[in-house]
C-alpha cells in the first residue's frame, strides 16, 4: 500500500519546486536582460533624436589624445570677443620644423590684410600645441587668437609623405566659426595686395582651381555651419585624401560639386535672391606667383576684372608699389620649402618675393625679430668663430716644424710629383668649399633681405682678406704675428674692391626684370658666380705669389 500512497505524492513534489524556482527564474532574467534593454533603448533613442553628428574620431586609428567634439573643438577660448560679422581666417599649429617660418608668415599675411583698410575681424586659430610667445605676437598686432584642439590626420601611415603637414586637417575648425556670417581663409605663404572685402559676398563654399579637376586650398571662402563642420569631421573616417592632408581631403569633398558651381562675379552675386551653395572663383583671387616666370609677365592672366586694377590711374589701392602690376587681389607662394618667400637667399632666383619683402618691410620695429639685433648676433659670431680658427692656427703653428715642412713642399713641387699636386688640389678644393659654406651659415635664415645680402657679401670678402692674412703668418719662419707684406701692394686692394663690387653687381643683376624666361635669368646669374668664383682664383693666385715669390723685388712688381 505504501507505494501507492507515494505514487501520486511525486507529481505534487515537483509542482511545488518549479512554483518556488520560477520567481527565482523571472528575477534572474530580469536582472540578466533589463540592462542589456535599457542601453539598445538609450542608443536607438539617442540616435533618432540627436543632430547628425561626427562619430567622434574613435574609429580612426590615432595616438590617444582628447576626443575633437565641437564643443571642444571650437569652444572658444579667445582674447577678445568678436567685432565683425566678418573675418580673415588662417590657422596655426606647432611641432615641425619650421615653426619660426610660419609664425614670420603669419604676420606678414596679416599685415598684408590690416594694410588693405578692411574694418573685419583677423583670426588666428592656434592650436594647443602653439607656444604662448607665438599667441603674443600674434595679439600684438591686432589678431583674435582662438585657441583650438589639434584635429588628429587619419592619414599617418598612408598617403601622408610631409609630416609638417599633419595639421593640416585643422583648417576644418574653419566651418565651425559659428560666431561669423563668413569668414575668408587664407595660408600663412599667402598675402593680400588689395582689399578683398568683395569675397563675403561669396557662396557658401568658395575656391580657386589650380587645375581642371583640384581647387587651391590656399584660399577658401566659407560659411560657418555646424552641420557642414560635423558632416567634415565625419568624413575623416572614410574618405581619401591624395596627398595626406587638407588639400586632397576638401578635394574628395567638394571638388565634383565645385566643378560644376558658377563663377562667382561680384556684380552679378549681388542681384541673386540666393547665393548658390559653392562657387568658383578666377584665378585674379588667388594668383600663384610661379604663373609668373613661365613668360616674365602676367598677360596671359589679365582678366578684365583684375587687369584694370594695375593701371596707375586705379583708384583700387595697393599695399605696397612692387605688386601695382599683379593682376589679383592675393598672391600666394606654394612651392618647395627652401624657395619660400621668408628665407632671403629666396629672393636672388624669385621676383616676386619683393613684394612680400616689402610688406614685411613695413611691420613694426617690435614686430621684426630678425632685424638689426640678429644682425649684431651674427656679426659677433662671425667674429668669435674667426678668432677661435685664428687661435687654432697660431697654436699649430707654435707646435708644428713649419721651416722643414716648407722645405718638403719645396721639393715635393721640384719632383713635380703628380699625387702631391692632386693632393694639393684637393686641400684648396676643401678649402673653398669650407669658406663658401662658413659665410652663408652666419647669416639667419629669416632675416630681412638686405641684411642677408650685405652680410653674406661682406663675410665673404672678409675672409678673402683674412686668408691672405693667415696664409702669410702661419707659413712665414718667424714665431711672432707680423703684417703681411700682400697688405702693402696695392694690386691686392684693387682686387678686393672688385671682388667686392663685382659680388653686389651680381646682387644688383638678380633683381634686374630684362630676362625673356626664367631660364636665361638662372643661365646669366649662373655665368656671373662662375665668374666670381674664377675672379677669386686669381685674387688667391695673387696672394700666394706675393707670399712665396721668396723676392722683394717680386713684390715691387706686383
Amino acid at each position: 500500500m505504501l507505494p501507492d500512497r507515494r505514487r501520486p505524492a511525486a507529481p505534487l513534489r515537483r509542482a511545488s519546486i518549479l512554483s518556488r524556482l520560477l520567481p527565482l527564474l523571472l528575477v534572474l532574467a530580469t536582472l540578466c536582460l533589463a540592462p542589456v534593454r535599457s542601453e539598445a533603448e538609450a542608443a536607438r533613442d539617442s540616435d533618432s533624436h540627436r543632430a547628425p553628428t561626427r562619430p567622434a574620431l574613435a574609429r580612426i586609428p590615432t595616438a590617444p589624445t582628447p576626443a575633437v567634439t565641437p564643443a571642444a573643438a571650437v569652444a572658444f577660448t579667445a582674447n577678445r570677443p568678436a567685432r565683425s560679422r566678418f573675418a580673415y581666417v588662417t590657422v596655426h599649429y606647432e611641432g615641425t620644423s619650421r615653426d619660426p617660418e610660419y609664425v614670420l608668415g603669419v604676420q606678414v599675411l596679416m599685415q598684408s590684410i590690416k594694410l588693405t583698410g578692411t574694418p573685419h575681424d583677423l583670426v588666428v586659430l592656434a592650436s594647443d600645441s602653439v607656444s604662448e610667445a607665438s599667441k603674443r605676437t600674434f595679439a600684438s598686432i591686432g589678431c583674435r587668437v582662438i585657441d583650438v584642439t589639434n584635429i588628429e590626420n587619419p592619414f599617418i601611415g598612408g598617403t601622408l609623405a610631409n609630416k609638417n603637414f599633419i595639421y593640416t586637417l585643422n583648417k576644418l575648425h574653419v566651418w565651425n566659426l559659428l560666431e561669423y556670417d563668413r569668414v575668408v581663409y587664407l595660408d600663412a605663404d599667402n598675402v593680400l595686395i588689395r582689399n578683398a572685402d568683395e569675397l563675403f559676398a561669396c557662396g557658401h563654399f568658395c575656391a580657386v582651381f589650380m587645375n581642371p579637376c583640384h581647387f587651391h586650398t590656399g584660399l577658401l571662402v566659407v560659411t560657418p555651419d555646424e552641420t557642414e563642420y560635423q558632416r567634415l569631421l565625419r568624413g575623416l573616417g572614410h574618405l581619401e585624401s591624395f596627398d595626406g592632408a587638407d588639400q586632397g581631403f576638401l578635394s574628395s569633398m567638394y571638388s565634383k560639386e565645385l566643378r560644376r558651381a558658377p563663377l562667382f562675379i561680384p556684380e552679378k552675386a549681388q542681384e541673386l535672391e540666393e547665393l548658390p551653395k559653392g562657387m568658383r572663383l578666377s584665378v585674379g583671387y588667388n594668383i600663384n606667383h610661379k604663373y609668373f616666370y613661365e613668360q616674365y609677365h602676367w598677360k596671359l592672366f589679365y582678366l578684365r576684372h583684375f587687369a584694370a586694377m594695375t593701371s596707375p590711374i586705379s583708384p583700387v589701392k595697393v599695399v605696397v608699389e612692387s605688386a601695382r602690376g599683379i593682376p589679383a587681389l592675393t598672391v600666394g607662394f606654394p612651392m618647395a620649402p627652401v624657395l619660400k618667400p621668408w628665407y632671403w637667399w629666396a629672393a636672388f632666383f624669385m621676383d616676386l618675393h619683393d613684394v612680400w619683402h616689402d610688406i614685411r618691410a613695413t611691420l613694426p620695429s617690435d614686430q621684426e625679430a630678425y632685424g638689426m639685433e640678429e644682425a649684431a648676433k651674427t656679426l659677433a659670431v662671425f667674429v668669435l668663430w674667426t678668432a677661435l680658427v685664428t687661435a687654432a692656427l697660431y697654436a699649430l703653428k707654435l707646435t708644428l716644424p713649419i721651416p722643414q715642412l716648407q722645405q718638403k713642399c719645396i721639393e715635393l713641387h721640384l719632383r713635380n710629383n703628380k699625387w702631391a699636386k692632386r693632393a694639393f688640389l684637393a686641400l684648396r678644393i676643401i678649402a673653398v668649399v669650407l669658406a663658401a659654406r662658413l659665410s652663408p651659415k652666419g647669416v639667419h635664415r629669416l632675416a630681412p633681405v638686405h641684411y642677408g645680402y650685405t652680410l653674406t657679401v661682406l663675410q665673404n670678402v672678409f675672409l678673402l682678406i683674412y686668408g691672405a692674412c693667415v696664409l702669410s703668418n702661419f707659413w712665414s719662419p718667424r714665431r711672432g704675428i707680423t703684417m703681411p707684406p700682400v697688405l702693402y701692394v696695392t694690386r691686392f686692394w684693387v682686387y678686393v674692391g672688385l671682388t667686392l663690387a663685382l659680388e653686389f653687381f651680381i646682387v644688383w643683376f638678380s633683381t634686374w626684370r630684362v630676362f625673356p624666361n626664367v631660364l636665361w635669368r638662372l643661365v646669366s646669374l649662373a655665368l656671373l658666380l662662375i665668374g666670381c668664383a674664377t675672379w677669386q682664383v686669381f685674387f688667391f693666385k695673387l696672394c700666394l705669389k706675393a707670399e712665396f715669390g721668396g723676392k722683394k723685388e717680386r713684390l715691387r712688381s706686383l
